[in-house]
């Protein structure tokens, strides 16, 4: 029972909508960073708040389980839950971040090279959603590289990182 209750906490908490509570800018001209190029601090701000939320998914869904359930599993939970807000009616918003977060508390090495695969290719292609959708597909293969999971944790991986390029599927179709 308790390995069920943490998969369904992990998916829970992932359904958080945390772009919707940020407020929506009043002009375009809103705070803009420069990072790599001109991007308004709302949407790195919900990139961030995602990626801590995705960690502390992981976390509360290790401490309500227990310690025999594979980090993939609830990685696959929480983008799972992301891909289902609540306060959307369960129709698909963000939650890249989420995705990132998780795979850097599950697995730290195969995760950090993942965000950095991610800001590498935000650096050079300067689109959100071919980096996400790209990085998240190298993860399994990092995952595989450096912490050789067995066939259920690598599938879990795999289907999670399958869900983040779906979701980006319009990136990715040639203009």
């Amino acid at each position: 029972m308790r390995p069920v209750l943490g998969v369904l906490l992990a998916c829970c908490l992932g359904a958080v909508p945390v772009g919707l509570l940020l407020p929506r800018p009043v002009s375009a001209r809103w705070l803009q960073c420069r990072l790599f190029g001109r991007w308004d601090c709302r949407g790195v701000t919900v990139f961030a708040l995602e990626m801590v939320l995705g960690v502390l998914a992981v976390w509360a869904a290790a401490k309500a389980g227990t310690p025999s359930t594979r980090g993939e599993v609830m990685l696959l939970a929480v983008t799972m839950g992301s891909l289902l807000p609540l306060r959307l009616g369960f129709q698909a918003e963000g939650g890249t971040g989420l995705f990132f977060g998780a795979i850097v508390a599950i697995s730290g090495l195969a995760g950090a090279g993942t965000l950095l695969v991610c800001v590498c290719l935000l650096a050079f292609t300067r689109s959100a959603g071919i980096s996400a959708a790209l990085a998240a597909a190298c993860y399994p293969a990092g995952l595989w590289l450096l912490e050789h999971p067995g066939p259920m944790g690598l599938t879990c991986a795999g289907a999670a990182a399958g869900l983040v390029v779906w979701r980006h599927r319009k990136a990715l179709r040639p203009a």
